[in-house]
Parts: structure tokens; C-alpha cells; sequence
């Protein structure tokens, strides 16, 4: 929810991040996995694993179709109603 929270906030000081949705998607999803990899795991206690670039790259892809893509285009919808 954060990630989503934090996207429509870039959204509102950056409107220009919705001229070519599916580049915002897949660069949000870039950064909310780097983020995630590189921030958030390490703070765990879940021991530290390799990078395989196959592996980031098929979770990058999920989270661009389950995450990025969707809320680019909600948030998309909700500037083009908010301009009404």
C-alpha cells in the first residue's frame, strides 16, 4: 500500500509520469523491486541470497503486470477525472 501511496503522491508532483504509461510501469516496478532487494530485505533477518539476474528479471515482469501497469492506469483515470 505504501508503494501505491507513494506513486500517486509522484503522480501529483509529476504529472509527466503518465505521458508513456507503460515506461512508468516498468520503471516503477524497477525501482519498488530494487527497493525491496537492496532496503527493505536487508533489514530482515532473512538471510542474504545472490541475485541471480533471471530471477530479478521474472520478478520485475510480475510486478510490472500485477502492480506497475495497474496502478499507472488507475492513477491515469483518476488525474483525467480530477481534471473534469
Amino acid at each position: 500500500m505504501s508503494y501505491t501511496l507513494f506513486f500517486f503522491w509522484l503522480v501529483q508532483k509529476f504529472p509527466s509520469l503518465l505521458k508513456i504509461k507503460i515506461l512508468t510501469a516498468i520503471g516503477y516496478s524497477i525501482f519498488m523491486w530494487a527497493f525491496m532487494e537492496f532496503v527493505v530485505l536487508p533489514l530482515t533477518k532473512i538471510p542474504h541470497r545472490p541475485i541471480v539476474l533471471n530471477n530479478a528479471l521474472i520478478a520485475i515482469a510480475i510486478l510490472v503486470i500485477c502492480i506497475g501497469l495497474p496502478i499507472t492506469y488507475m492513477a491515469s483515470s483518476k488525474m483525467s477525472i480530477d481534471k473534469k
